[in-house]
């Protein structure tokens, strides 16, 4: 009797009379052999994906295991400082502050090439999330733009923010059009009082195209929250806003800052 066998699950073939039943355990032994070569290539995936965060981490790394390597972010740009993931969206980035020049990052990419953009912040915004409103520009356009749409804004999904030693969770609660100003430079959101007249001017000025949450009525300067800043190419005027407010802190350590506040005066 000659059977041949090719690979793993094929059909044998059968002469000098053999009835062509496969011999006893063949069948258990290709379904090892599967469930074998099944698990070595996921192993091996797994092995070309660490390799790649650890050659590129600013091009490779992800939040979508709840995890980001800071350290290895910083040994390519020392900038990076924090994480912004928003799942099932392109929403995936670092975010960087340039203490040298503002708005480095609005002309230069996560590693500081120029000629792209990157996720950053203003001075006097601090890293460790602990002001009142944490303004953020250049996340990925498409995805804050698309939540001008009443529906993708009521599926929105929650925004993760990741820093050294904490993970941030915000809910969208506004998706609107504001007049293209600094809002930095319009509102000192340490002092509480400008922080609630943030928060009145959003809703005073509100227009039947934007979008609000019932949660926005009850914010108050004591919340914080972040604000998602892109520029509409064909709406010079005017700049498109997501803000977010805080719901879950991981470590607990999202307090208002005391004592004084550098760069800023009541």
């Amino acid at each position: 009797m000659i059977v041949c066998i090719s690979g793993c699950g094929s059909s044998q073939s059968a002469t000098d009379g053999s009835d062509g039943k496969e011999p006893a355990g063949a069948e258990q032994t290709g379904s090892d052999s599967t469930q074998t070569d099944s698990t070595s290539e996921s192993d091996d995936a797994q092995t070309a994906d660490a390799a790649a965060i650890a050659a590129d981490p600013i091009q490779y790394e992800s939040a979508a295991d709840g995890q980001i390597d800071f350290e290895a972010l910083k040994a390519q740009n020392p900038e990076i400082f924090a994480w912004i993931y928003i799942p099932g969206t392109a929403v995936d980035q670092p975010i960087l502050l340039n203490e040298e020049d503002d708005t480095y990052y609005k002309e230069h990419d996560a590693y500081g090439n120029p000629g792209g953009s990157a996720a950053f912040v203003e001075f006097p915004n601090r890293t460790d999330f602990c002001d009142f409103n944490e303004i953020i520009y250049e996340v990925d356009a498409e995805t804050v733009h698309s939540l001008a749409n009443p529906d993708n804004f009521d599926k929105a999904e929650n925004i993760e923010i990741f820093i050294e030693g904490n993970h941030m969770t915000y809910e969208v609660v506004m998706a609107r059009k504001w007049e293209r100003v600094d809002l930095l430079t319009q509102y000192a959101f340490p002092s509480p009082i400008d922080a609630e007249n943030f928060l009145r001017d959003c809703k005073d000025t509100m227009s039947l195209a934007d979008n609000i949450s019932s949660v926005f009525d009850n914010l108050t300067s004591r919340d914080f929250i972040i604000t998602l800043v892109t520029y509409p190419e064909d709406d010079p005027a005017n700049q498109f806003m997501v803000i977010a407010r805080l719901i879950n802190d991981e470590q607990g350590t999202i307090k208002t800052p005391e004592g004084e506040i550098p760069g800023v005066t009541f």
